[in-house]
């Protein structure tokens, strides 16, 4: 999360892509970004879900509802965007863009004629664009399991630490031990160290 809101703070960077597998937190890491930079843009941060449009030509629609502008107008939505955005200072964050990539070249469009505007996306690939920065999410480290290592060190694993935090939200007396150690080890890697797997899968794992 630092390395991102740095990355996006400074002058040069106008569009970041967070990338990576699904359910590896993208969403959840831009949207703490954009809260994390709510009062570093003058003209606010504005969050844009694309996760219900299955279409490129309604990217820029769903923009313009986003920032109430062009409601009600015959006119093209994108000239709109360009001249109401083009003295603002604000970020959007385009989050699921993978499903609509084809509008890659509308970002660039805004990009180009918004000297004041960031953009921060989150998808599974890059959008491949000159001016783009690409944050890869990665997975938390899980451990190997041909040679599991003792408990302290099994406990430092990313995956590992997260699988009892969320116990121990269920079960505030819950810890690995050396009899459920390989069961903890053996879940962890099968979950591809993916956070938000972890979560439906509380309730069954640690409820017994």
């Amino acid at each position: 999360m630092a390395a991102v809101t740095q990355l996006l703070s400074r002058q040069d960077v106008r569009l970041v892509t967070l990338t990576g597998p699904g359910d590896v937190g993208k969403t959840r890491l831009g949207v703490q970004v954009a809260a994390e930079l709510c009062d570093s843009f003058t003209d606010g941060v504005f969050v844009v879900a694309l996760s219900p449009v299955g279409d490129s030509a309604q990217v820029i629609p769903a923009v313009a509802q986003t920032l109430a502008i062009g409601e009600g107008s015959d006119q093209p939505l994108l000239p709109l965007l360009q001249a109401a955005l083009k003295e603002r200072q604000l970020l959007l964050l385009l989050d699921n863009f993978v499903q609509v990539a084809e509008a890659a070249v509308d970002v660039a469009g805004l990009l180009n004629t918004c000297p004041r505007l960031k953009v921060l996306v989150t998808s599974r690939e890059g959008l491949h664009l000159r001016a783009e920065h690409e944050f890869a999410v990665h997975p938390l480290s899980v451990p190997p399991l041909k040679h599991l290592p003792n408990l302290n060190a099994l406990s430092q694993y990313e995956a590992v630490t997260l699988f009892i935090e969320r116990g121990q939200a269920v079960k505030p007396d819950f810890s690995v031990t050396n009899t459920n150690a390989p069961a903890v080890a053996a879940i962890c890697t099968r979950l591809d160290g993916l956070p938000l797997a972890y979560r439906p899968c509380a309730s069954l794992v640690w409820s017994n």
